[in-house]
């Protein structure tokens, strides 16, 4: 392999930058009623609410995010319908779905529906046949919630509830009676301690056209500080051209649900295919990929079930590419030691390389005490998920952490690669730190790799005797194919600092090239390099990383400067070349003062070379939104040929298959200059490099119509590469160094037609534009 050289003297273009795509608001899809895992009970969602609904009524709950203790629901339920003082006999209520956003309850001549809207709740009362008797129609139902709302006499408008502090937050709506010709009329509603009423006037009763419809709408006044989406992921489907991106939302501090979407490549079409809203399990994350074969979504999440006397478990949804129908089938990993399970990550393989296994890791708290917080003693373990039968086979579970010298120890935050290959290893990342050090010790990042047998390497990777010793080192991320990977982490420096910080946000962020795929070979790795240095607060946060899987040979890092750490709320995008060094940086999200980062997913694009990045927000409030945007290379222009040849031969720029155009990215190692058609052995090629054409003709050097095309020595000349090995064709490697400016390279290949013969034949000239 040649690294590509360059001087200082020569005039060379600016650097390019990333081009920016727009951004999508990732809104919350409807979420179609199904079933719980509670016989008659089921459940629904839509932009700022979600409902519970069963045979003896409903319970309507706002999304207000984390800054409420717990959930601000309001519970209906139908007591009676009279008319004239006289109830009306309703029966046993029967209920059931109609639809995917419909659900109804029968009463005896009445039919109570929930219809599932964006705006809210829509709660209708079908007559269907004159009631008996006279006098208005009066409809009464219990309410359950801690919400207050004042009593009073019947009118029409809606009535409000505030939470403590007197916010509106709830609102039941004005009521309207309506006929099957389409007679309308304004119905009053009062409120009385723990009941709601709802009149229909009996005058308008005996003229009206049959059934009869009461509509009141049930919707979210507040929600300024609550429709945060957090533990964003995401990854694409090469083959279909679509994206899955989950997320977990809080309903309040003690109920978080977990989500899926399907979208198109653009982000549009969203269809919600998986959902968990019950209140009696809340999500503690959420990790997404893919296997290449057979091409399975695999969604990893974690539960805590603590409402239900349970702990924290670990566990995942699957379903086939292309599949947009509905599931909350959720499959629970069994646990081989007692503890609780959190923190999972999903590594999966490559459209190109396809495997048929994923790697589920998390962390466990091996106490039964630590429910609700980290013990000093955590665990990473990991399982494998096979899918070559079809249906996912769990394999048995690994503990990674206690092959290595630091034992015992604290692990904790594991990470893998998301995408990785059939035949090599996933790279599994976690802090660490050495119990017995006095205080704990530093945290530092510790990895071993796992195979699709759920094999677990000898060798580990620590960063325990480089550069960095005296720090913590936390947060670790991974990203590669191939053996070939970048390990990021955030750094926080330990002097004066309580030894072993329990939160990760570092001062700097900094990473390390590392080449690893034997089990049973030592890790290879770079000096580490610095992205985000010089920071007086602890302000910094990782998010995802990416892999480009067509060049092999470029990751991009996304970090956060989190508001509450005195940072300005900006996510940024560092891409990485094939030595593990910055080729260009660039800021996803400007971010604004105190605005927090909930998380951030990325994923390479092998459709478009593009890299697709998903991202929630939090304002001080704790409200906020969730963003996707691609962001695509500068594009360069296609290699040209110039000048006539003096031979049939040609000149090539490929990639490493020698089958397709190579990367004319900076910081790409798999570059090459091919010679083919030069049917020669053990004669000499020698190809030319420069930065500007040349035209000088070499017949007066008795090569007849030959012609150099790039400069041989002074202004413009690079240098040359010479082989003298290969049968029909040649290849130079030219590794492009992150340093390299943009510029224009010029190349051209001579060649002797005979071993130690002066006939020599020129190449056309080749000019090959390399870009940021």
């Amino acid at each position: 392999m040649n690294t590509l050289r360059y001087t200082a003297a020569l005039v060379l273009s600016a650097g390019g930058a990333l081009v920016g795509q727009s951004v999508t608001t990732i809104e919350p899809a409807v979420t179609p009623i199904h079933a719980g895992t509670e016989s008659g009970r089921y459940f629904a969602a839509a932009g700022d609410y979600k409902v519970e609904l069963r045979a003896d009524g409903v319970v309507f709950t706002p999304y207000l995010g984390a800054r409420v203790a717990r959930n601000q629901s309001l519970g209906w339920r139908t007591v009676s319908i009279t008319r004239g003082g006289e109830a009306l006999g309703l029966g046993t209520p029967r209920a059931g779905v109609v639809s995917g956003t419909r659900f109804e309850i029968h009463h005896a001549g009445v039919v109570e529906a929930y219809d599932v809207l964006e705006s809210g709740l829509e709660q209708t009362f079908v007559v269907s046949a004159p009631p008996p008797g006279g006098g208005d129609l009066v409809v009464r139902g219990a309410i359950r919630t801690d919400l207050r709302a004042d009593s009073r006499g019947f009118a029409h408008a809606p009535i409000t509830f505030c939470d403590s502090s007197g916010v509106p937050t709830l609102e039941y709506g004005c009521a309207f009676g309506v006929d099957a010709a389409d007679g309308r009329i304004d119905l009053c509603t009062a409120r009385d301690g723990e009941f709601v009423e709802i009149r229909v006037p009996g005058s308008w009763l005996e003229t009206a056209d049959y059934p009869v419809t009461i509509d009141p709408l049930l919707a979210v006044v507040s929600i300024d500080a609550g429709a945060a989406l957090d533990h964003v992921d995401l990854i694409r489907d090469a083959a279909i051209g679509e994206v899955m991106i989950s997320y977990v939302r809080a309903a309040s501090a003690s109920d978080f649900d977990e989500f899926a979407q399907i979208r198109d490549a653009d982000y549009s079409n969203p269809t919600t295919v998986f959902a968990d809203l019950s209140p009696d399990r809340s999500a503690t994350a959420t990790s997404v990929t893919m296997t290449g074969l057979p091409q399975v979504y695999v969604l990893v999440t974690g539960r805590d079930r603590a409402a239900t006397g349970g702990g924290w478990r670990i566990g995942f949804h699957t379903r086939a590419a292309g599949d947009r129908t509905f599931s909350s089938t959720w499959t629970e990993l069994p646990q081989e030691t007692a503890g609780h399970d959190w923190r999972p990550v999903v590594g999966g393989t490559s459209f190109e390389n396809p495997g048929t296994a994923a790697l589920i890791a998390w962390q466990r708290e091996p106490s039964a005490l630590a429910l609700g917080h980290e013990v000093d003693a955590s665990e990473v373990r990991v399982r494998t998920l096979e899918f070559a039968g079809g249906a996912p086979i769990v394999g048995p579970e690994s503990q990674l952490d206690v092959m290595g010298p630091f034992v015992p120890g604290d692990h904790e935050r594991p990470t893998v690669n998301k995408i990785g290959d059939a035949d090599r290893p996933w790279f599994v990342a976690w802090q660490r730190s050495d119990l017995t050090q006095a205080g704990g010790g530093d945290w530092s990042v510790f990895s071993r790799l796992v195979d699709a047998a759920g094999a677990v390497s000898w060798a580990a990777y620590g960063d325990t005797q480089d550069s960095l010793v005296g720090s913590h080192r936390m947060m670790p991320r991974v990203a590669g194919r191939q053996g070939r990977f970048v390990l990021a982490w955030t750094k926080l420096g330990a002097a004066g600092l309580p030894a072993r910080p329990s939160q990760p946000h570092g001062t700097e962020v900094w990473c390390n090239r590392v080449t690893w795929s034997n089990m049973n070979g030592a890790a290879i790795r770079w000096e580490p390099e610095p992205l985000h240095v010089g920071g007086a607060n602890r302000e910094w946060e990782l998010g995802a990383m990416a892999f480009d899987e067509h060049s092999l040979s470029h990751w991009t890092v996304t970090a956060m400067r989190q508001g509450r750490h005195g940072g300005d709320g900006s996510i940024h995008a560092t891409r990485l070349g094939h030595n593990g060094r910055v080729v260009d940086g660039h800021v996803l999200h400007p971010g604004l003062p105190g605005e927090e980062n909930a998380s951030v997913g990325s994923v390479f694009d092998t459709n478009s070379d593009d890299v697709g990045f998903v991202f929630g927000l939090r304002d001080q409030t704790g409200g906020g939104a969730a963003f996707a945007r691609d962001w695509q290379h500068t594009a360069a222009a296609p290699p040209t040929h110039y000048g006539v040849a003096c031979t049939p031969a040609q000149i090539e720029w490929v990639d490493q298959t020698v089958l397709s155009p190579g990367s004319q990215q900076i910081g790409a190692e798999f570059t090459y200059v091919r010679l083919a058609g030069a049917s020669v052995q053990h004669a000499w090629a020698i190809l030319l490099i420069g930065t500007a054409p040349a035209a000088i003709d070499l017949s007066g050097l008795g090569l007849p119509g030959c012609h150099a095309y790039v400069p041989v020595a002074g202004t413009g000349h690079i240098g040359t590469r010479g082989t003298n090995t290969g049968l029909g064709y040649r290849t130079v490697q030219l590794a492009i160094p992150e340093e390299m400016p943009e510029t224009v390279l010029h190349f051209q290949w001579m060649y002797q037609v005979a071993e130690g013969d002066f006939d020599w034949k020129f190449t056309e000239g080749l000019a090959v534009e390399l870009v940021r």
